[in-house]
């Protein structure tokens, strides 16, 4: 029975790695392969990826044809005008002449052509280029040695291409919907210091930042493009706003001299007229000026700021400019930013009345968040009355506490913060507000974990297990004791060694935090607790974190401070 079983589990560890195998061999035999995302979500960086760090250093052949240049060459046969225009191309009267031509050079050097088309929701006329694009791959696919990989925008490809999965290739066609959910943790942080090693920005991100960036390709970008050829330092936060504005000044900066002064206001007719239009999600630029839409397309021209949307077809739609935001929230502040320069203008009013009509809309939060930290980094006094006299304005400000710079914190936010941690009726929003201050251990800002601490230290018995309860659990856990189990593996990860460091490598405040949460473990995992401080000694910040906790009220964390003490006691 013993060899029966390692014999059966060797063949189900071999049937597994053969299985994955013969996936990876399906996959690499489709002759198309199709990556479809929203916009700025990695798609060009991908292929160019591909071509420069893949295709190159295993000398595969390859073509690369960018869609949007496609666009100078007549509608119908704008492929094949493209590749008989390459320098390198010899003389050919039909597109089979080239796809021959391709199909011998990987016989020849025993590996696949590969043919590359970049963003085809950028060529013009989709409606024709959909039937070029479809006999191109069928072409494609009449040859053994040639792969055609095509990215495109989801909705463009759902609205003008998806005809294409019904063509007879369709059998042949690899699919991804989103690049960024087929990223691993690992290639998130690859990417990211692709991103800055392209860009030469030098630093350290920590905690959030890193977060930040790893997990939003645009704000990436943005991020990236804005601090190009510069060494930001120490970044453990990034305050949006403040990069957006920044952005936005480096991007119009690049224009032609003669469009800068008009950029400004033209992004802000787009927000006015998408707020007077009740719909945030397309406008046409038609009823623009001719300067205008000049600078939409310059705006367009890279899918960071404004992408071009899919316009409705018909006759009504020749000659028209369907435009959207591509980053939400760069939408939101741009329409945020315009309202608090009016109220700077002497036009609060307006402010109030926006405010008073968006909560319905898709668009409100996002407005709201930064009309309020503009209006408190501008220290505009109508502007933020305006802000906190919206409906909740205490739900927004423990959604958007977070984004306050230091620099602007005010005795008045201590009380707004100290107000939600003390509101027994208001538990959903302790986690925000706790997590928030559980990360601000500078003494000199206001809000900072010290607030925390003193307010956990204050609470009774059963208030100190409801608070803590609230941290750690979920509105969604099945299990009524879960909270507990999250704690519980929170000990079981403070208790690793990390290279012999111990509790050392914390500091004493988060010590302290540790400490409250540790009082409601198991008896196993308390036990853990007691030896780990005991085996830190007299590590100052261990110490530090015990006199900080000296004076809570509740009677599980004084337990754990006495056996603590005890251990000490037994060891000395």
């Amino acid at each position: 029975m013993i060899a029966r079983l390692q014999l059966e589990g060797t063949a189900s560890r071999l049937t597994s790695r053969l299985n994955d195998a013969r996936a990876l061999i399906g996959l690499i035999c489709n002759k198309i392969f199709l990556v479809t995302s929203m916009a700025g979500q990695g798609k060009t960086n991908f292929v160019c990826d591909l071509v420069e760090n893949q295709f190159r250093l295993f000398e595969i052949p390859c073509l690369f044809i960018p869609a949007r240049q496609l666009n100078g060459f007549a509608p119908g046969t704008r492929l094949f005008n493209y590749i008989a225009h390459n320098r390198y191309a010899p003389d050919g009267t039909k597109l089979h002449d080239y796809l021959a031509l391709f199909d011998q050079v990987a016989h020849d050097v025993e590996k696949p052509f590969v043919i590359l088309i970049d963003g085809i929701n950028e060529v013009t006329d989709l409606t024709s280029f959909n039937e070029e694009l479809k006999a191109f791959c069928s072409a494609v696919c009449q040859y053994d040695c040639i792969k055609l990989v095509i990215t495109c925008r989801s909705e463009f490809f759902d609205e003008r291409f998806a005809t294409m999965l019904d063509e007879p290739f369709a059998a042949h066609i690899h699919r991804v919907n989103d690049l960024r959910s087929e990223m691993t943790d690992l290639s998130k942080a690859r990417l990211l210091n692709a991103y800055l090693a392209h860009f030469r920005i030098k630093g350290s991100r920590q905690g959030q930042a890193k977060a930040f960036l790893e997990n939003d390709l645009l704000l990436l970008r943005i991020f990236c493009e804005r601090y190009e050829g510069s060494d930001v330092g120490y970044v453990t936060d990034i305050y949006k706003g403040d990069l957006f504005v920044d952005y936005l000044r480096k991007k119009i900066g690049s224009f032609p001299l003669q469009h800068q002064a008009k950029a400004q206001p033209t992004l802000f007719k787009i927000a006015a007229s998408m707020l007077a239009a009740d719909d945030f999600s397309k406008l046409s630029v038609r009823d623009f000026s001719a300067e205008e839409q000049e600078i939409v397309r310059r705006f367009v021209e890279d899918d960071v700021i404004l992408r071009r949307e899919v316009d409705s077809g018909g006759l009504a739609a020749v000659g028209d400019l369907a435009i959207s935001f591509t980053y939400d929230e760069l939408r939101d502040f741009t329409i945020a930013y315009q309202l608090v320069g009016r109220a700077a203008a002497g036009h609060a009013q307006a402010l109030t009345e926006m405010l008073a009509r968006l909560p319905s809309r898709p668009v409100y939060e996002g407005v709201y968040r930064y009309a309020y930290l503009l209006a408190r980094n501008a220290n505009d006094t109508a502007a933020i009355a305006a802000c906190e006299a919206a409906p909740n304005f205490t739900e927004h400000f423990s959604l958007n506490v977070r984004l306050l710079p230091p620099s602007v914190q005010t005795s008045e936010d201590v009380a707004h913060v100290k107000g939600i941690l003390a509101d027994a009726g208001a538990s959903r929003r302790w986690p925000r507000v706790a997590l928030f201050l559980l990360h601000r251990r500078n003494a000199a800002d206001l809000l900072n974990i010290a607030i925390l601490i003193g307010h956990l230290n204050d609470l009774e018995d059963a208030e100190h297990a409801t608070f803590i309860r609230a941290i750690f659990g979920g509105d969604r856990d099945y299990d009524a004791l879960a909270w507990r189990q999250s704690i519980n593996e929170l000990v079981a990860d403070v208790g690793e060694d990390e290279g012999g460091r111990g509790l050392v490598r914390y500091s004493p405040q988060w010590l302290a935090f540790f400490l409250h949460a540790a009082a409601h473990a198991g008896w196993l995992e308390r036990e853990r607790t007691s030896s780990l401080f005991q085996d830190a000694g007299d590590a100052v910040n261990c110490a530090a974190a015990l006199v900080l906790v000296g004076p809570a009220r509740a009677t599980a964390v004084q337990i754990l401070l006495a056996d603590i003490a005890a251990s000490a006691g037994a060891i000395a």
